[in-house]
Parts: C-alpha cells; sequence; structure tokens
C-alpha cells in the first residue's frame, strides 16, 4: 500500500517505518479489531502529515478530483476497499453484488486515478522506474 501512496521506493519505506513508529506509539489505545484498516489509517495519517510538512498538497488535489470524476459505482468501491479497508467480500455483501463487479470496478477506477496521476507528473509512467 504504501508503495501505492508513493511515487518513489525510498519514500514508501520511509511511509512504512512512520506508520509502524505511529502504531507502536499508539498500541495501547488500539482495540485489536481489525488490524488493517488500522495501519491503513495510520498510513494514511502518515502521508497526510509529511505532505503537510513537505508542502505538497497536489497529490491530493489531483487524486480527490480523480475519484470526485469516477462514476458512482466506481467511487463507491474505492471508498470501501481501498480508504474504509473493507474487503471484496464485505464490500460486494455491502452493495449487493458479486465479488466479480468489485473486482472489475475496482480495477478500472484505480486504473483512471493512476491515468490522472501520471498525467500531473506525480507517478512515473511505463517504463520510468
Amino acid at each position: 500500500m504504501a508503495t501505492t501512496l508513493t511515487a518513489r521506493p525510498d519514500h514508501a519505506e520511509e511511509l512504512v517505518r512512520d506508520t509502524l513508529r505511529r502504531a507502536y506509539e499508539t498500541c495501547d489505545r488500539y482495540d485489536g479489531h481489525q488490524p488493517r484498516a488500522w495501519l491503513l489509517t495510520l498510513m494514511r495519517q502518515a502521508r497526510t502529515d509529511r505532505q503537510n510538512t513537505a508542502g505538497s498538497p497536489a497529490f491530493h488535489a489531483v487524486v480527490d478530483n480523480a475519484l470526485a470524476a469516477l462514476p458512482l459505482t466506481y467511487r463507491q468501491v474505492i471508498r470501501l476497499v481501498d480508504i474504509d479497508g473493507l474487503s471484496y467480500a464485505e464490500t460486494a455483501g455491502l452493495l449487493g453484488v458479486s465479488e466479480a463487479f468489485v473486482t472489475s470496478r475496482l480495477r478500472r477506477a484505480r486504473r483512471r486515478i493512476l491515468l490522472q496521476l501520471k498525467a500531473a507528473g506525480l507517478v512515473p509512467g511505463r517504463g520510468e522506474r
């Protein structure tokens, strides 16, 4: 996930370190439920704090615009799976659709967001890594 949120592997490593530090510092407040969602929340907070101190809100603006431009069904699966941390099965049950539908919509939504990030120069294009 850290690699998805950052454009460079070294930034992803720093984000993971920041996330683990936050987890260690706040583990006494963790209730033991949904560890994946908890860690992803900590990772998003670490990324936001890092970007705020680095003065780089452009990434968020591009992602927000890309999300807003998605059709509703795409936006729903992105929010439920990538933001809220639900599984494909949980998302399918909540929306009353098949897991294949969730998988398809998620793949297409992520592709559209990635294209926007590439167009903005925030992630390398094919063959630029």
